[in-house]
């Protein structure tokens, strides 16, 4: 039995699944453990996980049996055939000797009257979650923190500051030219020849738009009469290509029956 091998194989699958099942023994379970008291009040221990042996759970599952096929590198027949012969040697030597370890996972306990138990090793951190974290005794004085008396400090000396006074040249002003402006002429139009000349625009445009309506409608009205005298002269050669354009081939039947 490599005990090594087996020690990493059950704290491997423990941590992962938080359920060990081991054949014809129980199963191994990872319970949390919440914040509790000691008995007088005092101590205060953090919430942490435990390791418990389960003696009626007889179930079994392929998880334990395919990671051993797989650290092995060996077949499910061989490596089932391995397993069984293991944990047949750690559970008679638990049960002769009553006390199994197994380096980095655990102890395994056996009695009569209790069946297995388990005792996680030390440094084997089963509560990741809460690592690092300690029982706290509420009766120790905790030393306050006294305030850092501080120093004070010395202001560097002020250094006489030399103003130095430049002089400013005086601008001299000069006088520029005033530019006067120069008043435009604007040439005096009378006033009643504008509003004449602009009375007189819009009247010629007025008629000129209406000379072009006359003039379209005469046209229109004239062509129209010109088609219509057209279509009445040649009205013989016009028929059947009317016919044609008017009736469909059942109406033409129709007329040219009843004709």
């Amino acid at each position: 039995m490599n005990t090594e091998f087996l020690s990493g194989l059950f704290r491997d699958i423990i941590l992962r699944e938080g359920e060990l099942i081991l054949p014809f023994m129980g199963s191994i379970l990872l319970e949390d453990v919440p914040t509790s008291f000691s008995e007088d009040g005092k101590v205060i221990t953090p919430p942490s996980k435990k390791l418990v042996f389960n003696n009626y759970n007889l179930s079994s599952n392929d998880i334990l049996l395919n990671e051993y096929a797989k650290r092995r590198e060996i077949s499910r027949f061989a490596a089932k055939q391995a397993l069984y012969k293991d944990l047949e040697e750690l559970r008679t030597q638990a049960e002769k000797e009553g006390v199994l370890t197994l380096e980095g996972f655990g102890t395994f306990r056996f009695t009569d009257r209790e069946g297995y138990t388990v005792d996680p090793a030390p440094g084997f951190v089963i509560s990741t979650d809460t690592f690092g974290l300690t029982a706290v005794d509420l009766n120790e004085d905790v030393a306050e923190p006294q305030p850092v008396a501080e120093e004070p400090v010395a202001e560097p000396a002020e250094e006489p500051v030399e103003e130095e006074i430049t002089e400013v040249p005086v601008e001299e002003t000069v006088s520029e030219p005033v530019v006067e402006p120069v008043a435009e002429k604007v040439a005096e139009v009378p006033a009643e020849e504008t509003i004449k000349k602009e009375e007189k625009k819009p009247i010629k445009k007025k008629r000129s738009s209406a000379s072009k309506a006359l003039i379209t409608i005469v046209v229109i009205i004239v062509v129209l009469l010109v088609a219509a005298a057209l279509i009445y002269i040649f009205r013989d050669s016009l028929r059947p290509i009317l016919e044609e354009i008017l009736y469909s081939d059942e109406e033409l039947r129709i007329i040219h029956y009843k004709l």
